[in-house]
């Protein structure tokens, strides 16, 4: 899978996201993708990951 940088403006799934931030072996918290994305939100400003319910996540405008 390609870096979530690469992907911008692409729609990526939690379990997407998972699959490329951590190895198999890694223990997951159950919010560390939100975790992640309330950061991001932080430093490239509200607009720059846009949230689709029940979908996704998006970096930066389609």
């Amino acid at each position: 899978m390609e870096a979530p940088v690469e992907a911008r403006g692409r729609l990526l799934s939690k379990a997407q996201l998972e699959e490329h931030l951590y190895c198999f072996d890694d223990l997951i918290e159950r919010n560390m993708i939100e975790l992640h994305v309330s950061r991001l939100r932080k430093k490239l400003g509200r607009d720059g990951v846009a949230t689709e319910r029940g979908h996704g996540y998006r970096l930066g405008k389609g």
